[in-house]
This record gives C-alpha cells, sequence and structure tokens, in this order.
C-alpha cells in the first residue's frame, strides 16, 4: 500500500517532464520556423523592382520586348541589333538584386564589338519582370529557355550564346541542363557562377553570422518548399552541367569573397568536354570585367570565336 503514492509521483513526474519536453520541442520547432521564414524572405523576397527601369532612354534600333513566362507572368527584355548585320545573339542574364541596364551597361559594348545583337532581360521578380519570388535559377532557368526561343524565332539560323553573372550565371548553367536536348545554345559564360547553393549559404552563414548551417538552412529550405515549391538542395549547377556537352567559359574573381573563387574551379573540373576557365587575380564579386576590361574582352573573344565556330 505504501508504494502507491510513490509510483503514482513517480507517474506524475514523468507525465509533467514529457509534456515539458514536447512543450519545449514545440517551441523550439516555431522559433526555428520563423528563424528559417525570416531567411527565405532575406534570401527569396527581397525587392529587386526599385530602381532604374525610368533612368534610361531607349537609343535607335533598341527594341523593348515582352514576352510571357509559363509560369504565368510577363517578362521584359531590350533586344538591340547590331550595327553590322548578324544573325548572331548573345542573351545576358544579370545576378540578384540587378536588371538588364546592369548587363547592358557591363557587357554589351564587348559584345557588340564581337558582332553580336545583344538581348538583356529582367529575370523574374526583377525589373519590369513579374514574379513574386528569387529561386536563384530553378524556375529561373525556365524563363531564360523562354527567351532562347523568342531569339530562335528572331534569327533561326543564328547563333546564340549565353553571358551569366553571378545568380544569372548559376541560372545559365542549369540551363545548359534543358539546352542538351535542344541543342538550341551553342555556347556559355558564366561569370562568378556559385556551385550549389546550399554550400553557398552556408559559406555566407559562417562567414556573415559565424553559424552553423543545421538546422537553420534545413528549415528555411522547408519553409522554400511551402511558399515558392523549391528547396535549396534542388539549385546545383555543378550538379546540372555533370554531362553537359556544350562549351562552356568561366570566369571568377581571386578575391571574390561573396562566392568563393573555388566554386567555378570546381564546376571547371566537374565540367567534361569544351571548357576554359579565366581567374581574375585581383578582382572582387562581378568585378572582373571593371579590373581588366582588356583581358575580359580579350578572353571572351578567344572563347567565343574557337567555340562559336563549330556551330556555323
Amino acid at each position: 500500500m505504501t508504494n502507491k503514492p510513490v509510483q503514482g509521483k513517480k507517474r506524475n513526474v514523468l507525465k509533467i517532464t514529457l509534456i515539458v519536453f514536447f512543450a519545449l520541442l514545440i517551441i523550439l520547432n516555431v522559433l526555428l520556423l520563423a528563424a528559417g521564414n525570416y531567411y527565405y524572405e532575406q534570401a527569396c523576397r527581397i525587392d529587386a523592382r526599385e530602381g532604374r527601369t525610368n533612368q534610361f532612354v531607349l537609343q535607335p534600333g533598341w527594341e523593348k520586348v515582352f514576352i510571357s513566362s509559363r509560369f504565368g507572368y510577363k517578362m521584359a527584355g531590350i533586344y538591340v541589333t547590331n550595327a553590322r548585320r548578324s544573325e548572331n545573339t548573345i542573351i545576358l542574364v544579370h545576378g540578384r538584386a540587378m536588371d538588364k541596364w546592369n548587363s547592358m551597361e557591363q557587357y554589351s559594348k564587348l559584345f557588340f564589338r564581337l558582332g553580336f545583337n545583344v538581348l538583356a532581360y529582367d529575370c523574374r521578380a526583377h525589373g519590369e519582370s513579374g514574379g513574386k519570388d528569387i529561386t536563384f535559377g530553378f524556375y529561373e532557368k525556365f524563363d531564360l529557355d523562354s527567351w532562347v526561343d523568342f531569339v530562335k524565332s528572331k534569327n533561326p539560323k543564328g547563333i546564340i550564346g549565353i553571358h551569366g553573372e553571378s545568380m544569372g550565371a548559376a541560372t545559365a548553367l542549369q540551363h545548359s541542363e534543358l539546352n542538351e536536348k535542344s541543342k538550341k545554345v551553342c555556347f556559355y559564360i558564366s561569370d562568378c557562377s556559385y556551385s550549389d547553393l546550399r554550400q553557398l549559404f552556408k559559406y555566407i552563414l559562417k562567414r556573415d553570422y559565424n553559424l552553423p548551417s543545421f538546422p537553420l538552412l534545413d528549415y528555411a529550405s522547408f519553409v522554400s518548399f511551402f511558399r515558392s515549391g523549391f528547396t535549396f538542395d534542388q539549385v546545383s549547377p555543378i550538379r546540372a552541367i555533370k554531362s553537359v556537352k556544350v562549351p562552356i567559359l568561366f570566369i571568377h574573381g581571386g578575391k571574390d569573397d561573396y562566392v568563393p573563387t573555388e566554386m567555378s574551379k570546381e564546376l571547371f573540373e566537374t565540367k567534361s568536354g569544351k571548357k576554359e576557365l579565366w581567374l581574375v587575380p585581383n578582382a572582387g564579386h562581378a568585378k572582373s570585367i571593371s579590373i581588366d576590361p582588356a583581358g575580359y574582352q580579350k578572353t571572351v573573344e578567344y572563347f567565343v570565336n574557337f567555340y562559336a565556330g563549330a556551330c556555323r
């Protein structure tokens, strides 16, 4: 008889312990979900539409174009015909929080000199294009494919090349996997692309906040799946290019502290077949063309002339 109260107390203590444990577990998960949602918002829902649309006047020969994304929104671009008659076109894909005008300012003159028409466009959730979120190339690669079709319809016999910067480069590399079937794009130029989104976020968390990636990135990726339909693990340019045969030029600044230079080295080593790698020793993130414009022109010109000839 004397053992029953003791056993009852033990059961009550166990019950209270379990309640407290599960309550703390729920609170911890709620806090981690909130942190994951905050990280997702910062990464994928930035306001990249303010800016520069009204700061530029269309010049003669510059055509403002709109096409529809397969995801239901409009996309805006600028198509510029080369002064020298040409059927060949380069598509410029800007980085995160940039726009088509940034692409035109940085890279259009280079490709005009090489005899290309130029198409620059606003990626989803940027500039004048629709879309509510940034997906680091997961959905953007399909939008890029629609622009490829647009260019192909304008110049059916022309060569198409794609130049991407940062997130635009990662988008281009992911698109190259789609291109293995269609064979519409002749070459890609990847300037300071990340190799894998999770690894990039892991690096940024360590660099900026000295935080481990687990479990924050897992919760942020979970939020991303339910809010945008993709996980961070699904964005992996290095995985996309493993079986890609089209020529790719990798460019990266040697002092890039946003996307590690090693990532382009890894991409280059992973890519089989036709490829080139150019590292610019003193360049930061997306600064290679401004640090060494002559070297940039020479490297791109050699790559395009050498590899684009095979597409004719």
